[in-house]
């Protein structure tokens, strides 16, 4: 079983940077940004997934609100 979280704005950050952002709270075993159909610009919005729940409730606990280059992101179950 795995444990998703939504992540928005990234638009501001690499993939990179989120993997080690996330990986502090715990295991990351994928990280998935969506891509435009027609641009096929990566979206402004990712899902990070947890093998473990808690690590996931840990990184919403110390991530969500957390500013990051002067945006302020979002992550939520």
């Amino acid at each position: 079983m795995s444990f998703t979280l939504f992540v928005k704005p990234i638009s501001h950050i690499s993939q990179n940077f989120i993997y080690d952002l996330f990986s502090e709270y715990g295991e990351v075993k994928d990280i998935y940004i969506p891509r435009e159909y027609k641009t096929k610009r990566r979206s402004n919005f990712a899902y990070v997934k947890y093998a473990d729940k808690h690590s996931a409730a840990r990184a919403i606990t110390n991530l969500n609100e957390k500013v990051i280059n002067n945006h302020a992101i979002e992550v939520q179950w």
